[in-house]
């Protein structure tokens, strides 16, 4: 659109092309203020969508580069003969597709690269595996189990001492533990015994004791008899001489008086008889209450030292129970680890058995390993192959579209009339290192000189033929490689520097190229040519009312 408004230009701007691909209309719409790219298919344009130019250039077979040198001929560009080698290079590559191949290469390299990862990457887990085979095939799980087996024969050897020695030692207690009871029992009833004999002695002492008192009673009392008989003895001797008697009150006379004196004095020597008597009895009783005392405090003594003999005994009798508790549960407990230890299987035996599949996993792993490893290496030597296959199929490419180009501009060359006249190309090549060396070379050969000379070196008056011939070679080759077929080509000031008879040459040139390709072929230029076979003449005058399109040669 910008080739049709000025860039000043405030105005909505559109330009719509349609084309035909393998039968397939495509209309192509691109605006100016708002900028966008559209296209849509069919005969009748409508149900525009928005594309890229990327997919547009896909999908036509054309970029920028390929139009601007194969349907429109720019004054403002450059031949194609006088671009820089790197730019020819660069167009070369670009509009017949050739960097793809280098493309294509690295990304063979790529690959390589990548397989030559997971070659390593499988080479180090084959090592791993090799490695972890070789550790568990060191183990010797048979002396494992022989020492296994050893260690437990011993321990079965020490728990089953430890039981036997804890079954006697419990038969031991047992036994003393049956005398500990007998003798508590012995000591329970001589303890009884004591009790007993030491409370019949208190019951005796007691009743001793009441014995001893009554005894002391009595005596009290023939003491006071014998003290009231002396004073009425001495009262008859005071009242002697009243002549009455202080007892009966009778008459007193000599008789009288010997007959009581004589009852009083038997009364007190019997009193005195009863008296020594009691006392006698007294005393045996002080006596025998004193050994009933003596014996119940060594019989309550016994009794305690028998309770301290039984409590004893008892303490003894509970430490062996306790005792024959805790050697039975031992025992138990040695009965349950030698069971244990009896029915307990050999480990070893299955961790060789986990070995053994371990290994045959791993060796099962390393044949897949070693398939894959052998299918990558396959596989990188394939790749390995395309990585310089792509380089020689792009320089074979180059080749024949060299020689096809030459071929070409040299058809040129004799249509504008350069009799004997050629152009020779070369291009990229591979260095030692497998890398390629970019470059375009083009050297023209004139009858007038056998050898042949660089274009950058080339100054005779022939130049802008050569350079026509130049650009339609490469417009053929860009056709023909993309295989694109056009009705339409412009060529913008191709006279430039071209002599009258180099003009005539050019149009006879492209007058045939025209007839020959069923192409319209537009020859825009600044100065009016006159030129006989021209199907129609077009002229855009320039005056102060504006611009104007005159059919003909205006004058």
């Amino acid at each position: 659109a910008g080739d049709i408004g000025t860039w000043n230009s405030k105005k909505t701007l559109s330009v719509v092309e349609s084309i035909l691909i393998n039968d397939k209309k495509i209309h192509i719409k691109r605006t100016w203020n708002p900028n966008s790219l559209l296209w849509c298919f069919g005969e009748v344009e409508g149900n525009w969508t928005e594309v890229s130019q990327e997919k547009l250039e896909e999908t036509i077979g054309f970029s920028f580069d390929s139009f601007s040198n194969s349907m429109l001929i720019s004054q403002t560009g450059e031949m194609f003969l006088d671009m820089t080698a790197s730019t020819k290079t660069s167009l070369f590559s670009t509009v017949l597709g050739l960097d793809d191949w280098l493309v294509r290469s690295k990304k063979a390299q790529t690959a390589v690269d990548d397989l030559l990862g997971w070659i390593n990457d499988l080479e180090k887990d084959l090592i791993e595996s090799a490695g972890k085979i070789s550790e568990l095939l060191s183990v010797n799980y048979k002396a494992k189990s022989k020492d296994w087996l050893s260690i437990r024969k011993e321990k079965l050897s020490v728990l089953r001492n430890k039981k036997f020695s804890a079954e006697r030692e419990i038969q031991i207690n047992k036994a003393n533990a049956l005398q500990a009871e007998k003798k508590f029992q012995d000591l329970l009833q001589a303890y009884d015994k004591a009790r007993e004999k030491a409370k019949q002695g208190a019951t005796l002492y007691r009743e001793l004791l009441t014995e001893f008192y009554q005894i002391e009673k009595t005596l009290t009392s023939l003491v006071s008899n014998k003290n009231m008989l002396l004073k009425e003895v001495k009262r008859l001797e005071d009242n002697f001489s009243e002549g009455v008697c202080p007892l009966c009150q009778g008459e007193i006379s000599e008789e009288h008086l010997d007959k009581e004196f004589s009852r009083l004095e038997k009364e007190i020597l019997s009193l005195k008889e009863e008296e020594a008597g009691v006392r006698r009895d007294l005393k045996k009783a002080q006596d025998v209450q004193k050994a009933a005392f003596e014996e119940a405090e060594a019989l309550n003594k016994a009794s305690d030292v028998c309770r301290d003999k039984k409590d004893a005994a008892g303490l003894v009798k509970s430490r062996l129970n306790q005792e024959l508790v805790y050697l039975g549960k031992d025992i138990k407990r040695l009965s349950s680890e030698i069971e244990d230890l009896e029915k307990s299987e050999d480990p070893f035996l299955k961790e060789e058995e986990e070995r053994n599949l371990r290994v045959a996993q791993l060796k099962k792993g390393v044949k897949e390993f070693e398939k894959e490893l052998e299918a990558l290496r396959r596989t990188k030597t394939s790749v390995e192959f395309w990585i310089k296959g792509f380089k020689e199929v792009r320089m074979m490419l180059v080749e024949e579209a060299l020689s096809q180009l030459e071929i070409e501009v040299n058809t040129s060359l004799h249509s504008l009339g350069l009799l004997g006249w050629r152009i020779f190309f070369a291009m990229d090549e591979e260095t030692k290192s497998g890398g390629i060396h970019k470059g375009f070379s083009v050297f023209v050969q004139s009858p007038y000189n056998d050898k042949k000379v660089r274009w950058e070196s080339w100054s005779g008056g022939e130049s802008q033929r050569l350079r026509v011939a130049g650009t339609m070679g490469l417009i053929n080759l860009i056709l023909n490689r993309r295989g694109i077929p056009t009705n339409l080509e412009i060529w913008d000031e191709p006279s430039n520097f071209l002599s009258e008879q180099g003009i005539a040459d050019l149009l006879d040139t492209l007058s045939a190229r025209s007839l020959e390709l069923g192409k319209q072929i537009w020859v825009v230029d600044h100065r009016a040519l006159a030129y006989p076979n021209f199907e129609s003449t077009y002229t855009v005058v320039k005056e102060e009312s504006g611009s104007s399109l005159k059919v003909g040669f205006y004058q």
